[in-house]
């Protein structure tokens, strides 16, 4: 018996983007926005469903980024970058979000260095306790 085939999931990549901040000087995070697939810092999810979230990270100066996904206090990714150029971070949480479990959850994205006087950023979504629907068949063949 052979088991279920495995696909590779593209791992998404931080990217880089002008923003016209300041690119000389020691690193300084100006400002930290999350947000989940659907644009917003909260989600609604069906049991099982995939979810992903993103942070936009406004820098100004450059040196070493580090910092950590926590989803309910426990940590799921870690990212270190060396922030030279573009003082806009586009970066994508590059490990799936555990929604097997109904009730609220909390996802927080920690800044290790730079310091910053900036606080750990917060969002939450919610799973729903019923698994998504499957989509129907129209009947209509392609």
């Amino acid at each position: 018996m052979v088991g279920p085939a495995h696909v590779a999931v593209p791992v998404p990549e931080p990217v880089f983007r002008p923003g016209g901040g300041e690119t000389t000087g020691p690193l300084k995070v100006e400002r930290i926005e999350l947000t989940f697939t659907n644009g917003r810092p909260d989600a609604t999810v069906s049991r099982g469903a995939s979810l992903s979230a993103r942070a936009e990270i406004r820098f100004s100066g450059n040196g070493v980024f580090r910092a950590r996904w926590l989803q309910d206090g426990g940590v799921i990714a870690q990212e270190v970058l060396q922030v030279t150029f573009g003082p806009i971070l586009d970066l994508p949480l590059r490990a799936p979000l555990a929604t097997f479990e109904p009730g609220r959850h909390r996802l927080v994205l920690e800044v290790i260095e730079p310091a910053t006087p900036l606080s750990p950023v917060e969002v939450s979504y919610f799973v729903t306790a019923s698994a998504p629907v499957p989509e129907r068949n129209s009947g209509v063949e392609p």
